[in-house]
């Protein structure tokens, strides 16, 4: 086999879809905020005992989940799974998730944020796997750059105090 076909096995070939959890570098980069990746909602004027915990959430596998880059400008649609466990203070019905997508310039500055309510049903489960269709992106690209030079980030919109409990637990190793 030619050198040529070999790298465009291995090398091109894997960089074509947005969707595919490859890198596209037609794309930006998505990624979910390492302190934002969870959030632990508790009861209101309550401790932070286990009892009071309404609900538990994580955010894994963001994607751009469809993806359309020119010379000029972005326009991606952004997917997430979330997976929501009820707690012991939950009365079991529908709860509203806030998140928010972020798109991150090439110079690390916030271009733009918008934030969102998921809402999700236990019915009779404790715990909800959800993909989700988070939004869409558009931002114009800068001067000789492109949509690899930006990264979307997408997380939990936190309170003070539930970014305060996550980097307390995070410090704490749990």
């Amino acid at each position: 086999m030619r050198p040529s076909v070999i790298f465009a096995l291995f090398f091109v070939l894997p960089l074509t879809a947005c969707n595919s959890g490859r890198i596209d570098l037609e794309c930006p980069v998505v990624s979910v905020l390492g302190e934002a990746a969870t959030m632990t909602k508790f009861r209101a004027e309550a401790g932070y005992d286990m009892t009071d915990v309404v609900y538990e959430a994580q955010m894994a596998y963001p994607e751009a989940s469809s993806c359309d880059a020119d010379e000029r400008s972005v326009e991606a649609d952004i997917a997430a799974t979330i997976r929501v466990r009820r707690g012991a203070a939950s009365d079991g019905g529908e709860i509203g998730v806030p998140y928010f997508i972020a798109v991150i310039g090439p110079d690390s500055a916030v271009i733009s944020k918008q934030t969102y309510m998921k809402r999700v049903s236990f019915a009779d489960s404790a715990s909800i796997e959800v993909e989700i269709d988070m939004g869409e992106v558009k931002f114009p690209l800068a001067t000789d750059r492109k949509a690899y030079h930006y990264e979307v980030v997408v997380g939990f919109q936190l309170a003070a105090d539930e970014l305060q409990y996550n980097r307390q637990r995070r410090h704490l190793g749990s």
